[in-house]
């Protein structure tokens, strides 16, 4: 599985992944660490613009298919700790 950098941006519909909206595309990174450390220097960057509510940039575990594989979000954006949430529930169940 390799690691990719994603941003999520708030719509009135929620969290959603740039993926979603033409000219945004998530990223492939050489591993978790590399994923990570470009995602907290986008996060930082971010935080003082006037979009900083409204972005989010994480990182997203993804099958060999591109298909995002459940619970495998690092980030400080809230799709990422839903994720967590729900991985935790589901774990304790």
């Amino acid at each position: 599985m390799k690691w990719w950098l994603v941003v999520f941006i708030l719509t009135s519909n929620g969290w959603e992944s740039g993926e979603q909206f033409e000219g945004w595309w998530a990223i492939e990174e050489d591993s978790r660490e590399a994923c990570e450390t470009h995602r907290d220097f986008a996060n930082k960057t971010n935080e003082t613009t006037p979009l900083a509510s409204k972005i989010c940039f994480a990182c997203e575990q993804r099958l060999p298919d591109g298909a995002t594989t459940f619970g495998n979000c690092t980030g400080p954006c809230e799709p990422c700790e839903t994720n967590l949430d729900s991985s935790v529930s589901a774990s304790n169940d």
